[in-house]
């Protein structure tokens, strides 16, 4: 068998720089690893803490709405009570101020209900979408010679009857006398111009005029 020529002494000396170079090329490979590694860990960090952010948003607009949700169930329950969410019932008004003008026998009340108007179309504040209408009845009332306490009284009734919500426009007084039992007491020629206020929810039945 043949032996292997002896090795040159450059070749002996080239061993340790050939061995290094491996080295660094297999360190450099590594590195590269790495810090592809950590690129791919870092974005995978960001993803994960974005998907977390968005979540946590979510949550807490749906707990947002959730509260709000419940407030206007609370609100839209007192309202119905007031029948202030309904169609407008022209004989529930009249049966109101009939109440009313009870409350104060010894005046003359008279009243003119005008025609229904629409104030205002109420949309979802998200959608957009038309969810009812706000709408309407104008009313003029007066009375002749009445004592202002009583008048304020009757004004009081109509409020806190279920008829539904009004607001008061516009108010006039003139001073007036007032004889009861020989005595002249203070009165006034009062005439006050009355909104009856319903919201109507889409899709609700009609009531008869």
């Amino acid at each position: 068998m043949a032996s292997k020529p002896p090795l040159t002494a450059l070749q002996i000396s080239a061993r340790p720089v050939i061995f290094a170079g491996l080295v660094c090329a297999a360190a450099a490979g590594v590195s590269f690893w790495a810090s592809e590694l950590a690129k791919d860990v870092a974005i995978e960090q960001s993803s994960a803490q974005t998907a977390l952010a968005a979540a946590e948003l979510a949550l807490q607009n749906t707990q947002a709405d959730r509260v709000r949700l419940e407030e206007n169930l609370v609100l839209f329950g007192k309202l119905k009570q007031t029948a202030f969410i309904q169609q407008p019932d022209r004989l529930r008004i009249l049966e109101a101020l009939d109440a009313a003008t009870k409350v104060v026998p010894l005046s003359v009340i008279e009243w003119e209900l005008s025609p229904q108007e629409t104030v205002k179309v109420l949309v979802d504040d998200k959608t957009s979408a038309p969810v009812g209408q706000l709408v309407r009845l104008p009313m003029r009332i007066r009375a002749e010679a009445i004592h202002e306490q009583e008048w304020l009284t009757l004004l009081g009734s109509l409020k806190n009857g279920t008829a539904g919500y009004f607001s008061t426009n516009e108010c006039t007084y003139d001073r007036a006398g007032l004889s009861r039992a020989q005595f002249s007491v203070p009165a006034v020629n009062a005439s006050c111009n009355l909104a009856w206020l319903y919201v109507v929810p889409d899709g609700a039945p009609a009531k008869p005029p």
